[in-house]
């Protein structure tokens, strides 16, 4: 059974793939580039969001400055843009985090 944090990667990159490739290939764009893609590929942002498994109205926040992309769906829709590069790896998070630094803790 894949983890969350695995299962969130393969879809990232699912997601970069259906946008022409990985996106550490592809340069980052700017969100005024994102924006005018759009625009030049005839494609509205609500059949895009769909077909990408995001809800169309966290696409049209980052977008339109709402959100930064900083975490979760909105750093996902970044990434899903080019407007933000692909992770490199996957960080520690979450419970594993908090009992690795219990256990450091303990052990000091």
């Amino acid at each position: 059974m894949m983890s969350r944090k695995v299962k969130n990667r393969v879809a990232m990159d699912q997601l970069s793939t259906n946008l022409g490739g990985p996106p550490d290939a592809q340069p980052t764009r700017s969100l005024e580039q994102a924006r005018d893609w759009f625009r030049s590929e005839g494609i509205s942002v609500r059949d895009w969001a769909a077909r990408q498994g995001f809800d169309p109205g966290e696409v049209y926040a980052f977008l339109n400055g709402r959100t930064k992309g900083y975490r979760g769906n909105s750093h996902r829709v970044a990434v899903a843009l080019r407007v933000k590069p692909a992770p490199t790896s996957i960080p520690m998070g979450g419970s594993e985090a908090l009992t690795n630094l219990k256990e450091a803790a303990r052990l000091a």
